[in-house]
């Protein structure tokens, strides 16, 4: 998922840690929990359920919070938001810490407050610099604004200053991409690999670079290193890539095929598997399900203007 696509989902399924919380829930007062010892239970495994996608450190210090900052954090993602303003406004100054303004920040955003929601990011940034949640999100904040020299200008120092090498070049890649700087883009993409980042969008971003490069041997152990959960032989960004190399050819279209069987509401793969027709000799089937597919209104645009494009090669 890119920095824009990222920017309202974040709150609601927050960005994946390598690693996540095993701590055991967090004790509830009679505020909370009510005589119903079901409700309290049905509070608890919410609560889990949020901070298991927190990084571990931060999940620790959630256990930590308050009661009413705990139940604010459940209504926030139960989509509750005035209630859980509400109840954050009321917490005493010695909670507005870090946490507090992640929080209240990304409800900023997700209203359209964009800019308020920055300084708040902002705000818990000086509270832990080494909040990284925090710096993604007002990357993706600033990124929306238009403000990309701001998001780059965070992203460098934190980088100069060893917060984490690894999130800063995938943020820089993904910055520098968006900025169409496509040589630094790739440098900082196979720096963030280089030191174990492992998001499959810097994997494909770095490949896909590579092979408009001409590094094809490169481009290709990359791609294999994306997994689809398709169970197919080869993955299926490394299938279009040696569809487009013409390599491989039976295999490739056994993968289209059985990804078409898997999404038959996705075109893509239907026009993958005309495009490997073609490729392999077929013409005419090929030719068939591509003026068939190119009918399809759930294609992509840019998709059908692959498949326009490679009809009238054949014309």
């Amino acid at each position: 998922m890119g920095l824009l696509n990222r920017l309202f989902s974040i709150s609601n399924t927050r960005q994946q840690s390598p690693t996540s919380s095993s701590c055991s829930p967090p004790q509830q007062d009679q505020n909370i929990s009510t005589a119903n010892g079901s409700d309290a239970i049905a509070f608890d495994s919410q609560l889990q359920a949020i901070l298991a996608n927190y990084p571990k450190e931060l999940a620790a210090r959630y256990h930590e919070k308050s009661p009413e900052f705990l139940q604010a954090l459940v209504l926030a993602h139960q989509g509750e938001d005035r209630q859980a303003l509400d109840m954050l406004a009321k917490l005493a100054i010695d909670e507005q810490d870090d946490l507090f303004d992640y929080e209240l920040g990304l409800l900023m955003a997700r209203h359209g407050h964009e800019q308020k929601a920055c300084n708040t990011m902002r705000s818990c940034l000086s509270q832990n610099p080494d909040h990284l949640l925090a710096a993604e999100t007002l990357v993706i904040l600033l990124v929306g604004l238009k403000k990309n020299d701001q998001a780059l200008e965070l992203i460098l120092q934190m980088l100069l200053e060893e917060r984490n090498d690894t999130f800063c070049h995938a943020q820089l890649a993904s910055l520098y991409h968006i900025q169409q700087d496509d040589d630094l883009a790739l440098k900082h993409c196979l720096e963030a690999i280089k030191a174990g980042h492992d998001d499959p969008n810097i994997t494909l971003l770095a490949a896909t670079l590579l092979e408009q490069n001409n590094q094809l041997e490169q481009a290709e152990a990359l791609y294999a290193q994306i997994l689809d959960g398709s169970g197919a032989k080869i993955g299926l960004y490394l299938a279009e890539f040696l569809m487009r190399q013409k390599r491989e050819l039976n295999k490739v279209l056994d993968t289209f095929n059985t990804a078409s069987l898997q999404e038959p509401d996705n075109p893509r793969w239907q026009l993958r598997v005309a495009q490997t027709q073609i490729a392999r000799g077929s013409k005419r089937k090929g030719l068939a399900l591509l003026r068939a597919v190119l009918n399809d209104q759930r294609l992509s645009e840019t998709l059908r203007q692959e498949g326009q494009n490679l009809l009238k090669q054949h014309s």
